[in-house]
């Protein structure tokens, strides 16, 4: 018997509504909560903080415009998330207004921002060190995370003209396509989950189930993750409802293999052209077929029926 999901809690952008008004409601209540935080006591200092700049942050970002790609989750290496910053230059040359949001919260932030900073500033040496050998730069991290980049890593070593490309589409403009908002609690997350274009769980260690692909299917999203484990079983369920939609040709299963941020970076640029095909009616259409596999499925009511059985 699987998990379920709260579908009062993930909902779809409403018929009429777009993603500027869902935005401009989250961000009320931030500066609500905010101030009301402010006039109790600071908050102690620890890695679920909210970035303290996160109203600014969001506020940048043109939510109609802009392809968002959105992680959310624990900052951890075995959530693979360096693989999708790895990708970044990859997808920053197929798409243009891409961004890319990180939620979440933990001390592997530190090594993700420089990776960011790495690129930005075109130290392409020192991003390839991170990419080979990431304990190097924080001790707790298994040697084996370098695993899943490894093809990245050759290309960049031994093809000048791969090279060249991957770092001149970083350089300069990692940072400005990037944000991290540190902690948000579900309440203010699931606005930004159905404001997304694809949600992304690249997660490089065996997951008890994809509670996040679920989030995003009740938000009218179609998640992209990797395909092992507790994700597996979501995965299936909506690449059949979604054969349709899918680019055969172009789009990979996410195994743990050392080509994953190639594929990865395919799987991204594939649908986020699928999507710059459809007008805003086939875009509502998927919402609908992508709200009803967690109707069906994982509602807490479903997931009941399916113990009494």
């Amino acid at each position: 018997i699987s998990g379920g999901v709260d579908l009062a809690q993930f909902v779809p952008l409403s018929e009429n509504q777009t993603k500027k008004q869902r935005i401009e409601g989250l961000i009320e209540d931030l500066v609500n909560e905010k101030e009301k935080n402010m006039a109790v006591s600071k908050k102690e200092e620890s890695s679920w903080q909210t970035d303290e700049n996160i109203i600014e942050k969001l506020r940048l970002i043109n939510f109609e415009e802009e392809k968002m790609i959105l992680y959310y989750g624990k900052y951890l290496w075995t959530k693979g998330i360096q693989v999708l910053l790895a990708a970044m230059p990859l997808l920053l040359q197929c798409q243009n207004n891409v961004r890319i949001v990180l939620v979440g919260y933990g001390a592997f932030r530190e090594y993700l921002e420089a990776m960011a900073d790495a690129l930005e500033e075109g130290r392409e040496g020192e991003f390839i060190e991170l990419l080979k050998q990431p304990e190097r730069f924080q001790s707790m991290l298994d040697p084996a995370a370098a695993t899943y980049c490894k093809s990245l890593v050759l290309r960049l070593e031994h093809d000048i003209t791969f090279k060249e490309e991957y770092f001149r589409a970083a350089k300069g403009k990692i940072r400005s396509a990037l944000t991290f908002t540190g902690f948000l609690g579900h309440e203010h997350l699931n606005s930004l989950i159905a404001c997304a274009d694809i949600t992304v769980a690249p997660s490089v260690f065996p997951e008890a189930f994809g509670l996040v692909g679920l989030e995003a299917l009740a938000s009218g999203i179609i998640p992209v993750q990797t395909n092992h484990s507790g994700f597996a079983e979501v995965i299936r369920k909506y690449v059949d409802e979604f054969s349709d939609v899918w680019d055969k040709k172009k789009m990979h299963p996410l195994y743990l293999d050392e080509a994953l941020v190639f594929h990865l970076a395919d799987n991204l640029c594939s649908l986020l052209n699928r999507y710059s095909q459809m007008d805003s009616t086939e875009r509502r259409e998927i919402r609908k077929r992508a709200r009803k596999i967690s109707e069906d499925y994982y509602s807490w009511e479903s997931v009941v029926n399916r113990y009494l059985l």
